[in-house]
């Protein structure tokens, strides 16, 4: 459901498939490894292969960590109240149930991290009640940099969400001083980007190489017929909890602190506020695509936006017992017992989603209704391309135009590993291409122009669910719904109304042999693979295919050149078909392998990646030392 797809299950298969390289995203570019994907295969590998549980740690511990995050924040606060104040809020902020229940990843994720990452920006200020610990600039770059690369690995847009945090810090201390002071958390924001960067290196070059897309920092731009208003952003109501009036609850308790704090309380709360206002207005202009728009990026920067308003509530409780006493009985005294109030009303709304254990979760997904795909692949390897709202879109996709993205998976519906397809320049840019005529009514046959991209079923989702009613709709423009209606190569499938399928009549296998006459030459019409003989079989993607294969002509639908067809010891003449395909003559029948020959450079970067990894390991431990600060 959304982005909380199925894991592999082998952790073995997932690490050596990101130590080699293997693409598997699109039509199989040679962009580098996805680094999340390394991660998940060790992380496999420490749980003795258990990915299932794996997935657990990783989904439902995303809450506790975030609100023990919150627990942790407000130590500086000194007393228990504020600090029990901070952690209900944050706990009780629906941002976390409503990623669950819309399947959300990258939401999750960034509810687990914000704590952290509002901290250690603000502890760089210096100024108090929140100091720096022991270790001096270079361990809080090298802390905050490595919470950045573990956790922008799965979510990169954290990385931008925390440069945004610190534009919050700035502005408001230009409000209420101390700006060399904020100045310092965008230098540590800034350093700590880098030290991921070099975490994460090579993946994260191709956020910074030539035919970058935004859509693999913050995902594809969503529609804004469906973007929810700022009152809404401001209380969280992003999903089925979180509805007015009671929504507006945290934003109550959240403005206490203006209103009766005094000295550093005062001053952090509208730190705090100007954190708030310019995440919630980054999010706002993500959803109606004016501005670094996305739904990832949408649904991370909400998250410190709900760490802030939750620390500002705890403030409140501090000046409650601080600075209240000071005042004459009066107006302020009753905003406070609002406050207080409100923070208590604000945990109503989680109650009824809490009471089933499921969190409004649905009771179905596209992956279980589409599960028949995953069968027809014992007839050959195929890949699903899949059209439609970025919101309701399995996996993550690329942009199509404001609120349409597309995506491709193989054998059936997305796992894990699909999350992070990096950029759709090169070969994978015909999918779109090839939907932008059809769309255009300038052909009919657009299975012809799918079939070299072994793409056998074109899946068009508008709910986020299947057979669930009550769930949003989201329809997908006109004119790709008239311009896949008319093409005589689809043949629509019987399916819930809510999840279209149409299978491609000419497809052919990703590894098969081509029927005789079948024609390879890089035309506008495409071709009909159809009757082409799968060989080569496997289902998951990996390095190494062995099987035996009839004399003719090899067809590989990989558009990286590094696969090599060995047969007798001998490697078979190569050429690419369709101008970007791998094609290879065999004169008789054979026993053959097609493998995956990883560069050198590959194997070199993967070192040159773990060396770094242990340099800034090793940074972090000894900057905890006792004198090991560093000025």
């Amino acid at each position: 459901m959304g982005q909380l797809a199925a894991f592999p299950h082998r952790a073995t298969l997932v690490f050596h498939n990101f130590v080699t390289g293997l693409p598997t995203a699109g039509l199989g570019s040679d962009a580098p490894a996805p680094a999340a994907n390394g991660l998940l295969g060790l992380g496999g590998l420490l749980l003795l292969g258990r990915m299932s549980l794996l997935q657990r740690i990783l989904l439902l511990g995303a809450w506790p960590l975030g609100v023990v995050g919150a627990w942790r924040w407000g130590r500086p606060l000194a007393s228990t109240r504020p600090r029990l104040v901070v952690t209900v809020v944050y706990l009780a902020i629906p941002l976390a149930p409503n990623a669950l229940a819309r399947g959300r990843w990258p939401g999750l994720v960034a509810y687990a991290v914000a704590p952290w990452l509002l901290g250690a920006l603000l502890r760089a200020t210096g100024l108090p009640p929140f100091a720096a610990p022991g270790g001096g600039r270079r361990g809080a770059v090298l802390r905050f940099g490595l919470l950045l690369a573990v956790a922008g690995a799965f979510v990169p847009a954290l990385a931008v969400a925390s440069a945004l945090v610190a534009v919050g810090i700035l502005a408001g201390s230009l409000v209420v001083g101390g700006t060399r002071a904020a100045l310092r958390a965008a230098g540590l924001a800034a350093g700590a980007v880098v030290v991921a960067a070099a975490l994460l290196f090579p993946w994260s070059l191709q956020f910074l190489t030539p035919g970058r897309e935004w859509a693999t920092v913050a995902g594809a731009a969503p529609n804004p017929v469906h973007a929810p208003g700022l009152g809404a952003l401001l209380r969280f109501h992003v999903g089925p909890v979180g509805a007015a009036p009671l929504g507006w609850a945290f934003v109550v308790a959240a403005a206490v602190p203006l209103v009766v704090g005094r000295g550093w309380r005062l001053a952090w709360a509208v730190r705090l506020w100007f954190v708030a206002l310019v995440c919630v207005g980054a999010a706002w202009g993500a959803g109606r695509d004016w501005a670094l728009s996305g739904v990832q990026f949408r649904d991370v920067v909400l998250a410190p936006a709900a760490m802030a308003l939750a620390g500002a509530a705890g403030l409140g409780m501090a000046a409650f017992e601080t600075d209240l006493p000071g005042y004459r009985f009066g107006w302020r005294q009753l905003a406070a017992v609002t406050g207080g109030v409100a923070a208590g009303f604000g945990l109503l709304p989680l109650l009824p989603a809490a009471a089933s254990g499921r969190w409004r979760m649905p009771t179905n997904d596209l992956a279980r209704s589409a599960q028949w795909m995953h069968t027809e692949a014992a007839h050959g390897s195929f890949r699903v391309l899949w059209v439609g709202d970025p919101d309701v879109l399995p996996g993550t996709g690329w942009r199509l135009g404001p609120g349409l993205a597309y995506s491709t998976s193989r054998n059936g519906p997305p796992d894990f590993t699909d999350l992070w397809p990096g950029s759709s320049n090169g070969p994978t840019r015909r999918v779109a291409d090839a939907l932008a005529i059809a769309r255009q009514g300038r052909t009919t046959r657009l299975g012809h122009l799918l079939a070299p991209m072994a793409i056998r079923y074109v899946a068009v989702p508008r709910h986020l669910v299947p057979g669930q009613g009550r769930t949003a709709d989201f329809p997908v423009p006109a004119d790709l719904t008239t311009g896949l209606a008319a093409q005589l190569d689809l043949r629509q499938l019987p399916s819930d109304p809510a999840f279209v399928v149409y299978e491609n009549t000419a497809w052919g296998p990703l590894r098969s042999v081509l029927r005789p006459g079948a024609s390879t030459s890089a035309g506008r019409l495409g071709a009909d693979l159809s009757g082409s003989k799968a060989v080569l079989p496997g289902r998951r993607p990996q390095v190494r295919y062995r099987g035996p294969v009839p004399a003719g002509q090899v067809f590989v639908s990989e558009a990286s050149g590094r696969w090599r067809l060995t047969a007798v010891g001998h490697d078979a003449p190569r050429t690419r078909p369709f101008g970007w395909a791998n094609g290879y003559r065999v004169d008789a029948p054979r026993r053959a392998t097609l493998s995956y020959r990883a560069p050198l450079f590959r194997y070199g970067a993967v070192v040159l990646e773990l060396i770094v990894w242990v340099i800034v390991a090793r940074g972090v431990v000894r900057a905890r030392r006792p004198g090991g600060a560093t000025p």
